[in-house]
């Protein structure tokens, strides 16, 4: 009788840290409050979206330039391009999503430029959380 209840007295310790590990699991595994970059999933705050332009608008300034740049330079510098300009559409359209607004308002003429200024959905959406919010890990 007593190796029974050692046995189940151990199955239910068992139980309980398998039930732990797999919240702690779940917890490692939830995304995190900061997006991916090139992710086009999630919320953005205005900050980001000015601090992304701003260094989007840095990258391409020698692209404003009148440099004389070899073939390989020339190529990195596309690849270079094609990221950022990946990251700031991706930055857009979870600024929209941060507004509670599907990706395709990016398509609207001037449109970007609202993205500035307007607040964002202070409750969360279908998008996620508010980015905002604080949250406290216990």
């Amino acid at each position: 009788m007593s190796n029974e209840k050692d046995y189940n007295d151990s199955d239910e310790k068992t139980l309980v840290k398998k039930s732990e590990c797999t919240t702690q699991a779940e917890h490692r595994t939830e995304p995190k409050r900061k997006n991916n970059i090139f992710s086009f999933k999630g919320r953005a705050t205005r900050t980001e979206y000015w601090l992304v332009t701003f260094i989007c608008n840095f990258v391409a300034i020698p692209a404003n330039k009148d440099i004389e740049m070899s073939a390989l330079v020339t190529i990195l510098y596309c690849i270079v391009m094609l990221a950022t300009l990946w990251v700031y559409i991706a930055t857009m359209v979870r600024r929209c999503h941060d507004r509670g607004k599907s990706w395709w308002f990016i398509l609207i003429p001037l449109y970007f430029l609202l993205l500035y200024v307007l607040p964002a959905q202070q409750e969360g959406n279908e998008f996620g959380p508010n980015p905002r919010d604080k949250k406290t890990d216990d």
